[in-house]
């Protein structure tokens, strides 16, 4: 079972709205572990599309 803050953390990375280093502090606090870590960081950045009525 996942952690309860493991959803608002993986959309946050994904996101870009959270560093290497919160999530670090999110393990010390146990809000996450560091297991789930891995797996968020390994998960990729969304990428912003662009809307560009030229191209």
């Amino acid at each position: 079972m996942r952690s309860p803050l493991y959803n608002h953390f993986y959309y946050c990375w994904r996101n870009e709205t959270v560093t290497l280093d919160q999530l670090g502090r999110a393990v010390e606090k146990e809000f996450i572990t560091g297991k789930e870590k891995e797996e968020i960081t390994k998960t990729e950045l969304k990428k912003e599309m662009s809307i560009d009525a030229d191209k």
